[in-house]
């Protein structure tokens, strides 16, 4: 199992700024529980309401884990 991650921007997405974590076999996985979470609120039109998905590595690259994205952090760990 990986982690995935899912930011958010600063609006019209489920969360402002921060990300959700998922733990999943693969993204197209963890995709699938976001949208179980989140139901008809996953989708925008036929997006899914995230800014970016990252796997663990990429995202402690990007500095986010110590500053944050858009003022927030953490926001949820689904399994």
């Amino acid at each position: 199992m990986n982690n995935y991650i899912f930011t958010f921007g600063s609006s019209g997405q489920i969360y402002n700024g921060g990300w959700i974590r998922i733990r999943a076999e693969s993204l197209k996985n963890a995709q699938e529980k976001f949208v179980q979470r989140f139901k008809e609120d996953a989708y925008s039109g036929e997006l899914l309401r995230y800014a970016t998905s990252y796997n663990e590595d990429s995202f402690k690259k990007t500095g986010m884990l110590e500053e944050g994205n858009w003022g927030a952090f953490e926001h949820e760990f689904l399994e």
